[in-house]
């Protein structure tokens, strides 16, 4: 009879701690499952943020040209543009998979005559996070120009 019982009390102690175990990873994998949908959520909306400044300032500016990327097969992943300016003549490297290579170009172009307004990029973010089931409680943005040299 008591072996009996211990053999249930074995069985029992494995299913609970099975059931505990696999409890723990689904709580592990439900995090991972938000916190990537959170990260993907922030990326929109900053990414929609800024583009919708780079659009505001290149108005301010009084409009900027975009140009129809090469759509035609090539061996590479990339496409090499030249861009000149009435000062200065750049090339830049642009996937003709992504649908924001032009305003990408144009920040490049814009950014030394009208630099970024990073509050508008932050208060544009918050707009865009307020209808997200995420909440952003504090945040900031910081904009660092990685094509400056520590001279200019």
């Amino acid at each position: 009879m008591k072996k009996k019982h211990l053999i249930v009390s074995i069985i029992l102690v494995i299913v609970v701690i099975s059931i505990i175990t696999s409890q723990l990873f689904w709580i592990y994998n439900m995090y991972k499952s938000y916190n990537r949908e959170f990260l993907l959520d922030i990326n929109r909306a900053l990414e929609k943020a800024m583009f919708r400044e780079i659009t505001e300032r290149g108005e301010r500016g009084g409009g900027f040209s975009a140009f129809t990327l090469y759509t035609g097969n090539t061996d590479s992943s990339y496409i090499k543009k030249t861009i000149t300016r009435a000062d200065t003549t750049f090339t830049v490297k642009i996937d003709p998979k992504d649908p924001n290579a032009n305003l990408k170009i144009v920040q490049t172009a814009l950014k030394d005559i009208i630099p970024p307004d990073v509050a508008k990029i932050n208060e544009l973010f918050i707009q865009e996070m307020k209808g997200n089931v995420f909440s952003v409680q504090e945040m900031s943005i910081e904009y660092y120009d990685l094509h400056r040299t520590a001279s200019s």
